[in-house]
C-alpha cells in the first residue's frame, strides 16, 4: 500500500506500507512497517511526512495494527 500527499493534484510526499511480522515477547505479530517516506525537495520542512504518518498512525490505532518505522540513518 502506497499513501501519497498532493497538492494541486501533483504528489509531493509519499510512504509505503508493507506487511510484516514482528516477534514480540517470543511471539510473531503481524504488522505494518512504515517505508520509503519521501518528501519532493521543496516541499520538505512542511510537516508533510508526519501528517502522512500521523494518518496511517490513525488507522493503524482504529484496526489493533502494530506500526515498525525503522529510519535508514540516525539524521532521520
Amino acid at each position: 500500500k502506497i499513501m501519497v500527499y498532493t497538492e494541486n493534484n501533483f504528489p509531493v510526499a509519499m510512504l509505503s506500507l508493507l506487511d510484516a511480522e514482528i516477534k514480540i515477547n517470543g511471539e510473531n505479530k503481524s504488522c505494518k512497517y512504515i517505508y520509503a517516506v519521501a518528501t519532493k525537495e521543496k516541499h520538505r520542512g512542511k510537516g508533510i511526512s508526519s501528517k502522512l504518518m500521523e494518518h496511517v498512525k490513525s488507522i493503524a490505532v482504529k484496526n489493533d495494527e502494530i506500526l515498525v518505522l525503522v529510519p535508514a540513518s540516525e539524521s532521520l
